[in-house]
């Protein structure tokens, strides 16, 4: 039985055919969204959060599907306020990392000294606090495309960041299910032990 909300599911499967840039298969899929009863403007935003995980064209692309389909009305931008932004990104990042926050951090600043500070105020505080879909939709949707990706370690992460933000174990089982399925083979293995061992 399904454990996600119709919604979700589209929402999940949306995310992962923005990654995978298939437009023509994300048109439908979005069509039936609204077909059934999905709000355009929350289309709009699960769709514009994957510019950080599949960058800008593809996030473009599919925001002009949608748009063929869908034409919303222009919104003003959100004011920028880093300020705002990284300490709202910080509580964010701290309640889907949980006890590994402050290694996560340290791990970001050996890599880069600006990395870590990238992911709190434009990752976390510009995008991943937005309103419109809460953080546990929002950590749902991020499963599929790191799955897709191969992205192992961060999928770990977002696994049990999406349990810390509210998702039951059935549905982010059924999301990374979600991505496995969309995955290329090597990225679905991948996926599919962490689905065994028991990680998800």
């Amino acid at each position: 039985m399904p454990a996600l909300t119709p919604l979700l599911r589209r929402l999940c499967r949306a995310s992962l055919l923005v990654f995978l840039g298939d437009g023509s298969r994300l048109r439908r899929e979005l069509a039936a969204a609204l077909r059934e009863g999905a709000d355009a403007e929350t289309l709009r935003e699960a769709i514009l959060q994957n510019y950080l995980f599949a960058g800008y064209p593809r996030c473009i692309n599919a925001l002009a599907e949608l748009a063929a389909i869908a034409p919303l009305p222009p919104r003003p931008p959100v004011r920028r306020d880093l300020g705002a932004w990284r300490a709202r990104g910080d509580r964010l990042c701290r309640r889907v990392y949980g006890r590994t926050y402050e290694k996560m951090i340290e791990t970001m600043r050996r890599l880069h000294p600006d990395l870590a500070d990238w992911i709190l105020w434009e990752g976390y505080g510009k995008v991943l606090s937005r309103p419109l879909l809460d953080a546990r939709t929002r950590e749902l949707c991020v499963i599929p495309v790191l799955a897709a990706g191969g992205m192992v370690l961060q999928l770990r992460s977002h696994l049990a960041g999406a349990r810390n933000c509210g998702a039951t174990a059935a549905e982010v089982r059924e999301a990374l299910r979600i991505g496995i399925d969309g995955a290329p083979p090597t990225a679905a293995r991948s996926a599919r032990a962490l689905l065994s061992d028991g990680r998800a």
